[in-house]
């Protein structure tokens, strides 16, 4: 029997049950301390593409104050199996210090930020503004009739509001990925 996909609303996380190995294929979130030196995040990216997996989301910054070790964070999703190999994995890496995966049993907080472009009129603005209710939004650019708004949030809560915002003239969406980290005391070393 070949996997099913369960997409119920564009809004939920899509949830894929293989009926054969009865695992559940869903989101999860790796994070990655890596030295910041040149072919360290194309091999990292390698040993995903070299098993088939796909990164669903990417943001890699230097973390240290002398910007020798970034912190990758990964969206990908996978049976929990798979995500603990490719941790095992990350770890064989020689610029890799430490990868956890961040949706484990400890918890964990992300955001997101994007930037989103909307034409249209003054009234137009304020009624997205309105429909968007408490997701956190701020002008940052105007001119005649265009307005981008920077969004933060969880990723459902974005895609949430460009889902919103697709009814009020937008135009065009920019996003960083996820930036996530553990909740509590619990660090990534």
């Amino acid at each position: 029997m070949s996997p099913k996909t369960l997409t119920p609303f564009r809004n939920y996380p899509k949830i894929i049950i293989n009926f054969k190995m009865s695992e559940i294929i869903k989101k999860h979130v790796i994070a990655v301390l890596i030295d910041n030196e040149f072919g360290a995040l194309a091999r990292v990216v390698e040993l995903f593409s070299a098993r088939g997996y796909n990164i669903e989301t990417l943001c890699v910054a230097p973390v240290a104050s002398d910007k020798k070790i970034s912190r990758i964070t990964i969206t990908t999703y996978g049976t929990d199996k798979t995500i603990e190999l490719i941790c095992k994995l990350l770890q064989r890496i020689v610029p890799v210090h430490a990868s956890a995966e961040l949706t484990s049993s400890y918890g964990y907080i992300e955001r997101e930020l994007a930037l989103v472009q909307i034409i249209g009129d003054n009234k137009l603005v304020e009624d997205a503004k309105k429909a968007l209710g408490d997701i956190r939004c701020q002008l940052v650019d105007q001119e005649e009739d265009s307005w981008v708004f920077e969004i933060i949030g969880n990723s459902n809560e974005i895609e949430n509001a460009i889902t919103t915002l697709e009814k009020y003239g937008l135009a065009t969406v920019s996003r960083t990925g996820i930036a996530a980290g553990f909740k509590g005391k619990k660090r990534l070393y």
